[in-house]
């Protein structure tokens, strides 16, 4: 979570631990992402995302295959209720929700988080409630995390 907050800075991010096993039980990797409201880049399993913290405390990651993030390039979805992002509980059988908005820095698996790979850093700081624009804009600045043996 220290490499989180040093890379994001002030930004708003979501850092989405995903495990191997049921029940949050294997650790498998965590991925970050800029929280910005806006179709990024993505290291993870599509190439953009929109990633959001909403004001009722929710979160969620829309996956996208092209650019710009169109409705017609959309993967799938991932959220997290506010319970689940500020208790950090298992979320359907495989993942575990923190964000910029937490004041924990240790990862609930207990491992030492290390920026491992670096697709980019925020080009600009974005507002703090993400407003919707009239086409989204794209950058890039997901991370992807691992542990470190």
């Amino acid at each position: 979570m220290a490499a989180a907050k040093e890379f994001f800075g002030d930004s708003p991010y979501l850092l989405l631990e995903s495990y191997t096993g049921l029940d949050c039980k294997t650790f498998g990797y965590a991925e970050g992402f800029f929280a910005s409201g806006n179709c990024e880049g993505s290291s993870g399993f599509s190439a953009f995302s929109i990633a959001t913290i909403d004001n009722n405390g929710s979160a969620s990651v829309r996956s996208y295959n092209a650019s710009m993030c169109p409705d017609s390039s959309f993967l799938y979805s991932l959220e997290a209720d506010a319970d689940a992002l500020s208790s950090h509980s298992c979320v359907d059988y495989f993942y575990k929700w923190f964000s910029s908005n937490d004041v924990t820095s240790v990862a609930s698996s207990g491992s030492t988080i290390d920026v491992n790979t670096v697709t980019s850093a925020p080009t600009s700081s974005p507002t703090p409630t993400p407003t919707p624009s009239p086409s989204p804009t794209l950058s890039t600045a997901a991370i992807m995390l691992t542990t470190r043996k």
